[in-house]
């Protein structure tokens, strides 16, 4: 406890008894200066107990702020490990996606190849079908010539 909180509770006791000195002699003056001093005790009291408190902050502060580096030390680490994984999902991602765009490219080229050639194919059988069916049309004509 410091001097200023000793010091008010002694001067707000002697206060207390001046008060009731004055209450026993009915002296006015008595009871004034005993209220004033009891009240005065009370503030220096407290300003007593303000000083004793801001002490102790004084002296926890470096604990404190300790404590609060490593806490945002750790909540700092945290937080880059969690970026990081992020990060390597978002490469994964994206790794898979390039993959899975180009092999579909490589489909829709087999499937275009695929089509074209059978588009050819599907030419050439006409015109096999075309050449067969006038050749079938010019013998079936020949025929008909002959018979008659």
């Amino acid at each position: 406890m410091s001097t200023h909180a000793l010091h008010g509770n002694a001067r707000h006791f002697g206060g207390k008894l001046e008060k009731t000195i004055g209450d026993a002699v009915d002296s006015r003056d008595w009871k004034v200066a005993g209220v004033t001093d009891q009240v005065a005790g009370s503030a220096e009291h407290l300003f007593g107990r303000a000083q004793s408190v801001a002490g102790e902050v004084e002296d926890a502060t470096p604990s404190l702020i300790e404590e609060a580096r490593e806490r945002i030390g750790d909540a700092t680490d945290r937080s880059v490990a969690a970026a990081r994984r992020v990060q390597a999902q978002v490469n994964q991602a994206k790794a898979e996606f390039v993959q899975t765009k180009n092999e579909a490219v490589a489909k829709a080229e087999q499937a275009a190849d695929a089509a074209a050639g059978a588009s050819a194919k599907t030419s050439f059988l006409l015109v096999l079908a075309l050449l067969v069916g006038a050749g079938a049309s010019a013998f079936g004509a020949t025929a008909q010539r002959h018979r008659s």
